[in-house]
C-alpha cells in the first residue's frame, strides 16, 4: 500500500500530490493537478477512489478520480452551487455528499452517480444560518450536524434518510451554547457517544453527548490556549487520533497546535500543551496510521509536518514544506 497527501493551494489553482512514506512521513512530490475557480475544503470515499473538493471562488463542486497507481487526479465531473462551500463529507453509505456554506448560510446534499460523479441538482437545500462551517453525518448515517460560527453560535441538528438523502429538522433543531464558542468544526469519539467541536470564537473544544435520538447536549469546553496568552485567536479545524487517546486543534493567532489527552472512559479532555505551528493554519491532518500530523499555514505557504509520541500525543516538528499561496486543505489517502 502507498500514501498520498493532496493539499489544495487556492490562490494558485492547483492541488499537490505528494507521495508520503509510511515509516519516515518524509513527503515526495509526485505532480500537481491544475483546477481553477480556487480549490478548498476536499472529502474521500472510503476506497479512496473518488475526491470531491470545493472550488469556492467559482462556486462548484468537482468529483476527481482518483488513479490507485499512482495517486494521480482526473476531473470527471462538476456541479455548480448557488454559494461557496466551506466544508465537504461523504456519508457513511457513500452514497451522498453533503456540502455546507459559510456566507451563504445553508447545507446541501448530492447524490453521488454510479461512475462516482455528483447529480447536478441538488437533493436537500436547506437554508440554516449566516456561519454554517461543517457537515458530517454521524456514525450511524441517521443524523447531520451543521456547526454555525459567529453570531449563530450553534449546532444545528438534523435526522437523514440515507436512502433519499433527505434532511428534518431534529427536536430541538439548533443547539446555542450559553457562552460565545462558535462551533466551526467536529469529530465523533470512536466509541462514545460524543462529539467534539473546535470552537472559532471561544477558542476552545467543546465535548457534546449524542443521545439514541441524535440530540446533543453540550458538555465539558476546554481552552486550546496558554493561560498567559492574551492575544486575538479563532480556533479552525480539529482531529481526532485513530486509537481515540489524543486529540488535536490548531489556533490562529497563537500559531499553535492544541493537543490533549482522551480519558478512555469519560471521553473528557486534558491539555498535553500547545505546539508552534506556521501561520493560520487551515489544512490540517493526521495521517491514517496515527503517525504523523501535517499543518499548513495559509499565511506562510509553508507545511509543518510533524511525528507523534504513540505514548504521550506530543507532537515533534520534523521538516516544514513550501506548497504555495493559500493552502486550504489537506487529504491523506492510503491506496
Amino acid at each position: 500500500m502507498a500514501y498520498y497527501l493532496y493539499v489544495t493551494i487556492a490562490q494558485e489553482d492547483k492541488i499537490l500530490i505528494f507521495e508520503m512514506d509510511g515509516e519516515s512521513g518524509k513527503l515526495d512530490k509526485c505532480g500537481d493537478f491544475a483546477l481553477s475557480g480556487g480549490p478548498g475544503p476536499m472529502a474521500a470515499t472510503a476506497d479512496s477512489k473518488y475526491i470531491y473538493v470545493s472550488r469556492r471562488g467559482s462556486g462548484e463542486l468537482s468529483t476527481l478520480a482518483v488513479d490507485a497507481e499512482n495517486g494521480s487526479l482526473s476531473l470527471i465531473g462538476t456541479v455548480a452551487e448557488a454559494s461557496d462551500s466551506v466544508y465537504v463529507a461523504v456519508d457513511r453509505k457513500e452514497r451522498f455528499v453533503l456540502t455546507s456554506s459559510n456566507g451563504g448560510g445553508r447545507v446541501a446534499v448530492y447524490r453521488i452517480g454510479d461512475d462516482g460523479a455528483l447529480e447536478a441538482l441538488a437533493v436537500e437545500w436547506v437554508e440554516t444560518a449566516p456561519g454554517a462551517h461543517s457537515v458530517q453525518t454521524d456514525p450511524s448515517n441517521r443524523f447531520v450536524y451543521v456547526p454555525h460560527i459567529t453570531e449563530s453560535n450553534s449546532m444545528h441538528q438534523f435526522t437523514f434518510d440515507e436512502d433519499t438523502g433527505k434532511l428534518e429538522y431534529n427536536e430541538p433543531p439548533r443547539v446555542v451554547p450559553s457562552e460565545m464558542l462558535g462551533p466551526r468544526h467536529f469529530c465523533f469519539h470512536q466509541s462514545q457517544d460524543i462529539l467534539y467541536t473546535s470552537d472559532e470564537q471561544g477558542s476552545s473544544v467543546t465535548a457534546w453527548s449524542v443521545d439514541g435520538e441524535g440530540r446533543l447536549t453540550i458538555g465539558q469546553t476546554i481552552s486550546t490556549l496558554p493561560e498567559k496568552f492574551e492575544g486575538e485567536n479563532y480556533c479552525a479545524q480539529i482531529r481526532l487520533h485513530p486509537n481515540g487517546k489524543f486529540l488535536y486543534a490548531p489556533n490562529r493567532g497563537h500559531e499553535s497546535i492544541a493537543c490533549f489527552n482522551v480519558d478512555s472512559n469519560s471521553g473528557e479532555l486534558a491539555l498535553i500543551g500547545c505546539v508552534p505551528t506556521e501561520p493560520h493554519t487551515r489544512g490540517f491532518n493526521l495521517d491514517p496510521q496515527g503517525k504523523f500530523v501535517f499543518a499548513a499555514g495559509v499565511e506562510s505557504g509553508k507545511m509543518a509536518a510533524y511525528d507523534i509520541d504513540q505514548d504521550s500525543g506530543e507532537l515533534r516538528l520534523c521538516e516544514v514544506y513550501e506548497v504555495g499561496a493559500s493552502p486550504m486543505w489537506v487529504l491523506i489517502e492510503e491506496l
